[in-house]
């Protein structure tokens, strides 16, 4: 789908990419605390004194895998130029902003729909505002919505000090690619528009462009559903993935 707006600029700002899974690995939609366990564990993770992001990793690791009784491990895909942890209160005076994006409403693609996700939206957003951020919220967006409300964060993070975004979904990793599925994705496409109609990960990172640190947290599943017949692992009852 879009692809962001990779630039020199962009490529030399301080990031990283954490998932909430490693790579081959399903996400929980529920925990105990009725959301995502990588979701509890980011919620957690916010107001903790930590500088680097190899101390947030671990303690995303650490909560993460209690909570999802070993069957997550948060991954990080990538990290650029080492960016500050923005939650301890050295940073209360820096300016913050988010972006908390999830799709939740999967009712007309066939795919299961992930209530989780939901819930996630509204906790993460309440523990990120609280730590000063300000934080856009988007429920279940249209792919339109999406892109321009990216194209506006794009510009304005820009004027911030350290930026968010966490983005969930249903999601897959095929060819060592990591792509967020929008609910229009249809079970019948299989992985053959999964670059025309899904979301590449790898590029949301170049809409964000604070000075100081810019993190991405990917909270989908990192499996590859398509040796199933039709997504069959989606659908199949009893599964909590996303």
């Amino acid at each position: 789908m879009f692809k962001g707006i990779a630039s020199e600029t962009t490529k030399s700002l301080p990031n990283a990419i954490i998932t909430a899974t490693n790579s081959g690995s399903l996400a929980m939609d529920r925990d105990s605390f009725g959301g995502n366990p990588f979701a509890t564990a980011l919620i957690k993770s916010i107001g903790e004194e930590i500088r680097k992001t190899s101390e947030l990793l671990q303690l995303l690791k650490t909560i993460t895998e209690k909570q999802s009784n070993g069957r997550q491990t948060p991954d990080l895909l990538q990290i650029t130029n080492e960016p500050l942890v923005p939650f301890s209160v050295q940073f209360n005076d820096a300016s913050k902003i988010a972006m908390v994006m999830v799709y939740s409403d999967y009712s007309s693609s066939g795919i299961n729909s992930l209530p989780g996700a939901e819930f996630d939206l509204k906790r993460i957003r309440k523990a990120i505002e609280e730590n000063g951020f300000e934080c856009w919220a988007l429920l279940d967006p249209t792919n339109l919505q999406f892109e321009a409300n990216l194209k506006a964060f794009s510009k304005i993070s820009n004027n911030y000090d350290f930026s968010i975004l966490y983005v969930t979904g249903h999601g897959v990793e095929v060819a060592n690619k990591i792509y967020l599925l929008p609910p229009s994705y249809k079970i019948t496409y299989g992985k053959t528009a999964l670059e025309a109609e899904a979301l590449n990960i790898f590029t949301l990172i170049n809409y964000q462009t604070s000075r100081r640190g810019n993190f991405l947290f990917y909270g989908g599943c990192r499996n590859d559903p398509f040796f199933y017949f039709l997504f069959n692992f989606f659908v199949k009852k009893g599964t909590h993935n996303q």
